[in-house]
């Protein structure tokens, strides 16, 4: 997901969010969009060498198979309730995320008719060695997406926000107040299709193509009432961004450092392979299968931390946590037919995947 860049130079973390369909008129819905029980397990890859290729109306072919686990992040969705922060913010929202490494959480407003980044909660570093709590509301939200959307579509906007708080407890510190400033001006253009391989499966997407432009300001008052600046960022970004159907968040995302290079390479290592391309480790059990009402995952090993639920689309259903090898899974409200399942441990790599029929 596309978010606000951190202030006081910490590093922006982004991906927009589309899903696809498997024909040249793709539409995304707020269906496809994460729930407050998607979570994503986002692998980078700095050091292979890949290219976007460029814009066209025709099916294109994409062959990341061979993407490397540099570094995973875990992004957790939830209820905006569950966090502690949620009166900040808006009453409209209706989901909140926080990623591995990161003290904060995002704030999304997702409808049928868009879904935006509404504001941004966090712990940053500010001069002389110190940090603040901050709370940033945008104005107008910053859309990820307008919907439905469909190849083809275009989006642009610009957000702002700000926020004024006094450094208490901060030990010689020369200003009483802080007001710190975003903002956010973007582009985007879902300009490609086509057939998307990753390390997990070969999938049916869409690309984006966002261009943003986030300016961070932040100002001190003096005991005189005197404001001045004490930082200043102005930060370009380029990236392309693929999406597939029924996974819920990013498949994959290039960086770029130019128009035809890119930097960095993130994707969502847990996202599941179609049905012709199931294959089996033997290092998970999962019985019985075909089941009723219930089915009980287990494993020898340790280190698994999610089994997640796809229908036969493509669209997460369920996720749970392998707890001491085991994970009960109430299969009761499903609909009887075929279910796939992808298993995969701490650092997000896919140990085991397979399927299970439901009656």
């Amino acid at each position: 997901m596309k978010k606000i860049t951190k202030l006081f130079l910490l590093p922006a973390a982004g991906v927009a969010l589309f899903a696809a369909q498997a024909s040249a008129q793709i539409t995304l819905t707020s269906a496809d969009l994460p729930t407050t029980s998607t979570t994503a397990l986002l692998a980078t890859d700095s050091t292979s060498t890949y290219t976007p290729g460029g814009p066209s109306a025709t099916a294109q072919t994409w062959n990341f198979g061979a993407l490397n686990h540099e570094k995973v992040n875990t992004i957790s969705f939830m209820a905006p309730s569950s966090t502690k922060y949620a009166s900040k913010f808006s009453s409209s929202d209706n989901l909140a995320d926080t990623t591995s490494g990161v003290s904060g959480y995002y704030y999304f407003d997702n409808s049928a008719s868009q879904f935006a980044v509404q504001g941004v909660e966090e712990i940053v570093a500010g001069p002389a060695s110190t940090s603040f709590q901050i709370f940033i509301n945008l104005n107008p939200e910053y859309v990820q997406a307008t919907l439905p959307a469909t190849y083809g579509t275009k989006l642009n906007g610009v957000s702002h926000g700000s926020y004024e708080f006094a450094p208490t407890g901060v030990v010689a510190f020369a200003y009483d107040s802080i007001k710190v400033n975003t903002q956010i001006s973007y582009w985007d253009t879902v300009d490609a299709y086509g057939t998307m391989t990753t390390p997990t499966g070969t999938y049916q997407v869409i690309r984006e193509n966002h261009w943003d432009i986030t300016i961070d300001s932040a100002k001190g008052r003096s005991s005189a009432g005197a404001w001045s600046t004490l930082q200043s960022t102005k930060v370009k970004t380029h990236e392309y961004n693929w999406y597939a159907n029924g996974v819920g968040y990013i498949l994959v995302q290039m960086i770029m450092d130019s128009n035809t290079s890119g930097t960095k390479i993130v994707w969502d290592s847990s996202a599941p392979a179609s049905v012709n391309e199931i294959s089996y480790n033997g290092k998970v059990n999962a019985f019985p299968n075909p089941c009723t009402s219930n089915i009980t995952f287990t494993t020898t090993i340790n280190t698994l931390q999610y089994i997640n639920v796809y229908d036969v689309t493509g669209r997460k259903v369920e996720q749970v946590e392998m707890k001491n090898g085991t994970s009960n899974l109430n299969t009761s409200v499903f609909a009887p037919g075929m279910y796939l399942y992808t298993l995969n441990d701490a650092n997000g790599n896919l140990v085991d995947r397979g399927k299970f029929m439901v009656k």
